[in-house]
């Protein structure tokens, strides 16, 4: 009775003792005097049992005393244990020596803690809650500890070796005397949980906020260990400190490490967790002067309707050395952030020093309906990083009221402080119906990287249910940011973006755009459009607008895609591009295949002052480009655009590809809409290039286009194509033009073995072909147009022109077909032929091109070559080297004449130009022919043919007709030069150079040849209609023209319709003796019967005779007027046999071909065949 008065006394004493200082606190409270908390301490600990001093001083406050001292720590057990609303209850802590206070409840109900709890004393311990039955913790619920506080549902507490206190099996070692090391969890009631509803005011935090729900004291910890663990509403509060919730559901141990006053759990990997959960708008805070850790560990992580965990340094606070503490998040199931719900890790304005990081390892995670999780810097502080390990999905989803759901972080304005980096690791990635993954910077910090690591597939897809945000990943420097923008790299298997979704790395401000890299090593897809079309799907590297219109300065990223198979489809877009003074980024594509259809398109341009970046193409195996979108107003394609208003240079455009394929209105382009040069285009495929028809609706024909646009007023880049077959069929074309004040590009075709241009659009209004053009009137030069290949066909209606619309000059045109160049036949609907042409059209005053063809074989049938002038320009000069040359036919609806052609057109004044030939053989026939004519008041040109033999037949024609008088003194104009060794006129062909009009004089004819003969109503004529005819001139070794030696000046004119005839020269032999000589040929001219031989050749037996064999190379001899080349031999003559043989050859019998020519004793020459010895 003594002791216990004496201890009753001490306790008396010491609470006495604070009376007039810690008791205040609950006068000041003016708490209302209810029923005493349920708190009933049970004889586990005999002697040393807890004792509970209800309504102490007469106010609604339990205050506990008592309790097994062992050493640092203070045991307390109890049967319940439970704090009613509106009540208090304290751990007394009796000496300076205690640092932990722990508190287990033996029974079988859950602890509820509806008001205050919590200690005082001589030291600031730390104190344990042991319930495995569960703690429940009300709205009303407070903590008024002086260090760390741990609720659990363990059965135990661990101390190292020395033995454990458990609330299930409660005897009490001796020993405990060191700090607590692992929660054992050895009997699990599945229904046992620690759930948290406090919002309970608890002051300010350090910046001034007011705080709610539990609170420790700031840099101390606050462990919620279960069971489950759920916040309905409720708050947790270690400022500076940190914030623990985890749980088992299985057996199992969780290790404990004591840092000082502060607690940590250690999980380990081979237990089974239990869940976490907050929902209604729960909280978790943080953020303080320094540290300040939250770590979940769980299988299954809620965080749901506007719920918060926030870390960091909070505003105004925070020393030079000072970090803040890591959120760390560990899920083996799923971690779900939902409806509005926040996780972030913030350095506050004013705040200083490097925020945290945010980790979250789960197999899944969901961020939902406006959920954030983020790391965030707005003062000098670098945010800290943002890294998720989901070993199976990340599924980011909506938007909300709040905004878009997201993993971010940000710098924002005002902020110095750089970006943290963004790290996800996982096998599948979804980002769709608006949300964002997103490293930005509005301040002069840079932006941290974005990667993302997805072993199995990225799909990032739509845009935000009100059309507000697209889906999308992006790293960008906003508006105001001076600090450059991060970068973002995508590696994965599989990449999906559709439906409006973006992935986008870009600079509104003075800061560089970080580069845009994917490596997928299967597949990426970009597919579609936003519903109504507004946003394309795609990739962007961009230096664009702020959203007042003003250009950023600094310079774009660069866009890299590294896969297999790079399908865009449907609208969807690739792009590198720069609004800005800044330089545009470079777009690079490696992959084995590319498909860009559908209207969706892949471009490196400017809108701006700054320069274009380049975009490369590597395909291993084929690029195709198919279409157009679906209402035909884009066509599918790849672009290096400068465009309207800009004045930068376009990027250049390089493929690099087995095989290329454009078709169905897709095109490829380099062109200038401003004042900056165009990009040059580079094809290089190692197989073929096929441009092939128009669009659907034929408004858009399939190209490869290097131009300058009509409001441009610089140069277009180059167009050279490298490949071994070039097929341009059905309207497609090939052109580098200019339309603006600049000069053309050069287009130059390298096809080792075929070019192959072949029709026109369904409708005709386009013309397979490759063009190189001065479209503009007041344009520069047009560039060269050269084709090297072995060889060229060009055929129904395709065409290959270089020309001038306008004062600048055209370009010249040249053709290098080692083997064959055929033009042949007009389009389908004879409205078009085919042909190769250099021209100054209607309208210009720059000449026109010059035109030269280098082959083995020409052959022009039905179509035509030319160049000529329809202008006040100069025609350009057609020359042609070939070995064999064919001009065949008539072109459409069977009115124009096959041929070659230097022209001036009806209307024009300019002068056409020349038109040699150095060819073998020059065959004309069937109306087609060789033409220099003059139709305008321009001079016609000189015709040159330099050939071994010419020949014309069936109405074909060498013509050199003008209607107009000579303008150059210096020169003479409608002449033919004809230098061959053989000149052959037949069936009403002709030679002409005549004139009409007034004064104009006929021109000249000069041929010189070996043989010229023209029998069957063929002329040779230099007339004129009006005034004095030409002049002809023929040196020949042998003249035969009609059927007898007058019709030669029947034949052969020079004459003038009003008297003034010019003159005829002809120099040749008289040939008058072979007149009427021609005796004509029998029918049987050879007796067969007297060449063969009827039986073989032998030796005869009187007298051996000797043998000769001729020897020849056989066949053809090369040229008519050649020796024979092909000689027979004759073979030896051999014994005649003893055997006398009789054969008599009848039908029926088989035929034995002769094997030689055999000279006989008398010199006669027979054919037959060796006898054989038997």
């Amino acid at each position: 009775m003594k002791t216990k008065r004496c201890l009753g006394c001490w306790h008396l004493g010491f609470l006495g003792f604070l009376t007039t200082v810690w008791l205040n606190s609950f006068a000041d409270r003016a708490l209302p005097q209810n029923t005493p908390s349920n708190i009933q301490a049970d004889d586990t600990l005999g002697a040393e049992s807890s004792q509970i001093i209800q309504n102490f001083q007469g106010q609604p406050l339990e205050v506990i005393t008592g309790g097994a001292t062992r050493s640092i720590n203070l045991f307390h057990s109890f049967r319940e244990f439970n704090i009613s609303e509106g009540r208090e209850a304290y751990f007394s802590s009796p000496n300076t020596d205690i640092q932990n206070i722990l508190a287990r409840v033996t029974g079988r109900n859950r602890s509820e803690i509806l008001g205050r709890l919590g200690t005082f004393g001589e030291s600031k311990a730390n104190l344990f809650l042991i319930n495995p039955n569960g703690i429940l913790f009300g709205k009303n619920a407070s903590l008024d500890v002086d260090g760390s506080f741990a609720a659990t549902t363990a059965n135990a507490i661990q101390f190292g070796e020395t033995g454990n206190f458990s609330a299930t099996n409660p005897e009490v070692p001796q020993l405990l005397a060191i700090n607590p090391s692992a929660f054992l969890f050895s009997q699990i009631n599945k229904t046992a949980s620690i759930q948290n509803n406090a919002i309970a005011p608890t002051g300010k935090d350090p910046a001034g906020f007011d705080a709610v729900g539990l609170r420790v004291p700031d840099g101390k910890s606050l462990l919620l260990l279960g069971g489950n663990v759920s916040m309905d509403g409720g708050q947790l509060n270690a400022l500076g400190g940190r914030v623990e919730l985890g749980g088992l559901a299985e057996s199992g141990n969780i290790n404990l490490v004591l840092d000082g006053d502060n607690l940590r759990l250690g999980f380990i990997e081979n237990v089974t967790r239990a869940d976490v959960s907050l929902t209604n708008q729960a909280a978790i805070y943080v953020e303080g002067t320094d540290g300040g850790h939250i770590t979940v560990n769980a299988r299954n992580v809620e965080i749901l309707a506007g719920s918060l965990l926030s870390a960091g340094i909070g505003q105004g606070l925070g020393t030079p050395e000072t970090k803040a503490g890591d959120i760390t998040l560990n899920a083996t199931e799923q971690v779900k952030v939902e409806q509005g719900s926040q996780i972030r890790n913030d350095v506050f304005p004013n705040a200083t020093r490097r925020g945290g990081d945010l980790t979250i390892t789960t197999k899944e995670l969901f961020v939902r309906d406006g959920a954030k999780v983020g790391t965030n810097t707005f003062a000098a502080g670098k945010g800290g990083n943002l890294t998720i390990n989901a070993s199976n999905s990340v599924q980011l989803i909506g938007t909300s009221i709040n905004g878009r759901s997201s993993l971010s972080t940000f710098a924002g304005r005002g902020s110095t402080g750089d970006v943290g980096n963004l790290t996800i690791n996982t096998q599948d990635l979804l980002v769709r119906d608006g949300a964002e993954i997103s490293s930005s910077t509005l301040g002069a910090g840079k932006g941290g990287n974005l990667s993302v690591n997805a072993i199995g597939r990225v799909q990032v897809v739509g845009r935000s249910a009100d059309d507000s945000f697209s889906s999308g990943l992006f790293a960008s420097a906003n508006q105001g940011s001076t600090g450059d923008a991060g970068n973002l790299i995508i590696t994965t298997k599989d990449l999906l973006v559709r439906d409006g979704a973006e992935v986008i790395v870009s600079t509104f401000s003075t800061g560089k755009g970080g580069n845009l890299t994917v490596n997928a090593s299967n597949s990426v897809q970009l597919i579609g459009t936003s519903a109504d079309g507004s946003f394309s799907s795609g990739l962007f590297a961009e230096a664009t607008l702020d959203s007042i219109g003003d250009a950023a300065t600094g310079e774009a990223g660069n866009l890299t895609i590294t896969t297999k198979e790079l399908l865009v489809d449907d609208g969807a877009e690739v792009s590198a591009s720069t609004f800005g003074a800044s330089k545009g980024g470079d777009l690079t594509i490696k992959v084995q295949n590319l498909l860009v259809q559908n209207g969706a398109r892949v471009t490196a341009g400017t809108f701006g002052a700054g320069k274009g970046g380049n975009l490369i193409v590597n395909a291993s195996n084929n690029v195709q480009l198919i279409g157009t979108s679906a209402d035909g107003s884009v066509a599918s394609g790849l672009g290096t655009p400068a465009s309207r208003g800009s004045t930068g240079d376009a990027g250049d455009l390089t493929i690099t590809t087995k095989d290329l394929s454009v078709r169905d209105g897709a095109r490829i382009t380099a062109y200038t809409f401003g004042r900056g040069t165009g990009g040059n285009l580079n094809v290089n495929a190692s197989n073929s290039v096929q441009l092939i028809g128009t669009s659907t609706d034929g408004d858009f024909p399939s190209a490869l286009l290097a131009t300058a646009q009509p409001s441009s007023t610089a140069n277009a880049g180059n167009l050279t194509i490298n490949t071994q077959d070039l097929l341009v069929r059905d309207g497609a074309q090939v052109s580098a033009s200019v339309f603006g004040r600049g000069q053309g590009g050069n287009l130059t075709v390298n096809a080792l073995n075929s070019v192959q241009l072949i029709g026109t659009s369904a409708d005709g209004r386009f013309s397979s072909g490759l063009f190189a053009d001065v479209r503009g009137r007041l344009s520069g030069d047009g560039g060269d147009l050269t084709i090297n290949t072995r060889d060229l066909l060009v055929r129904d209606g395709a065409q290959v022109g270089t020309g001038t619309l306008g004062r600048g000059k055209g370009g010249n045109l040249t053709v290098n077909a080692s083997n064959s160049m055929k033009a042949i036949s007009g389009s389908a609907d004879d409205r078009l032929p085919s042909g190769l042409f250099s021209s100054a059209q209607p309208g210009s005053t720059g000449d026109g091109g010059n035109f030269t063809i280098n082959t083995q074989d020409l052959l022009v049938m039905g179509a035509q070559v030319s160049t000529g002038t329809f202008g006040r320009g100069k025609g350009g000069n057609l020359t042609v080297n070939a070995n064999h040359v064919q001009l065949i036919g008539k072109t459409v609806n069977d009115i124009d004449p096959s041929g070659l052609f230097t022209a001036t057109e009806q209307g024009s004044t300019g002068n056409a130009g020349d038109l040699t030939i150095n060819t073998r053989q020059l065959f004309v026939r069937d109306r087609a022919g060789v033409f220099v004519n003059s139709r305008g008041t321009g001079n016609a040109g000189i015709m040159t043919i330099n050939a071994d033999t010419i020949r014309l037949d069936n109405q074909a024609s060498l013509n050199a007709n003008t209607r107009s008088p000579n303008k150059d003194p210096n020169r003479e104009q409608a002449t033919i030069n004809l230098n061959t060794q053989n000149l052959t006129l037949r069936r009403n062909s002709s030679i002409t150079t005549n004139a009409s009009g007034e004064n104009v004089i006929g021109g000249n004819i000069n041929i010189n040849t070996k043989f010229l003969i023209a029998p069957e109503n063929s002329r040779i004529s230099a007339n004129s209609d009006n005034f004095r005819g030409g002049r002809v001139r023929i040196n020949a070794q042998g003249v035969f023209v009609g059927n007898k030696l007058s019709d030669v000046s029947n034949y052969i004119t020079a004459t003038s319709g009003v008297g003034l005839s010019g003159s005829v020269d002809v120099n040749s032999p008289d040939n008058s003796s072979l007149q009427n000589s021609l005796t004509e040929l029998s029918q049987n001219l050879i007796d067969t019967n007297a060449l063969l031989a009827n039986s073989c050749i032998v030796r005869s037996q009187e007298k051996q005779q000797s043998s000769f064999i001729i020897t020849g190379t056989g066949g053809l001899p090369n040229r008519p007027s050649d020796a024979s080349m092909s000689n027979y031999s004759t073979g030896d003559v051999r014994n005649i046999t003893n055997e006398n043989t009789s054969f008599h050859w009848k039908k029926g019998d088989p035929i034995i071909e002769p094997q030689g020519v055999y000279r006989l004793w008398d010199g006669k020459l027979v054919m037959s065949r060796e006898c054989q010895n038997d």
